[in-house]
C-alpha cells in the first residue's frame, strides 16, 4: 500500500497530521507492505550501522530518502510522517526521543 495522498505546503500542520493519521490507521496491524517493509528495513539499517542519530541526520540519508519516496511519494512536502510512521508502525523497534 502507498500513500497517495497529497501533503501539500500550504495544508495546514493540523490537517497534515490528521492525514497522517487516517493514512496510518488504514495500514494492516499484521503486516507491511513490500515498500514498507523497506523502509523499516533501512531504518534499522541506519541505526544498527550508526547508532542513535537525529531527525535530520536520518533524513540526510539518501537510501531512507529513496524509501520514503517509494512508501509515501508525496513525503518531501511533509516532514512530519516519518516520526508518526515510526511512532505507530515500528515503535516496538524504534524509540524517538527528543533532543535538548
Amino acid at each position: 500500500m502507498r500513500a497517495d495522498t497529497d501533503f501539500s505546503q500550504d495544508t495546514s500542520i493540523a490537517c497534515k497530521r490528521t492525514l497522517h493519521l487516517e493514512f496510518l490507521g488504514k495500514l494492516p496491524d499484521d503486516t507491511f507492505s513490500p515498500e514498507e517493509e523497506a523502509l523499516r528495513h533501512t531504518i534499522v539499517d541506519l541505526l544498527t550501522a550508526k547508532g542513535p542519530r537525529s531527525f535530520e541526520q536520518c533524513l540526510s540519508d539518501e537510501r531512507l530518502g529513496c524509501a520514503l519516496k517509494a512508501f509515501v511519494p508525496a513525503y518531501h512536502k511533509s516532514r512530519m510522517f516519518l516520526p508518526d510512521w515510526v511512532e505507530h508502525r515500528i515503535g516496538g523497534e524504534v524509540v524517538l526521543c527528543r533532543t535538548p
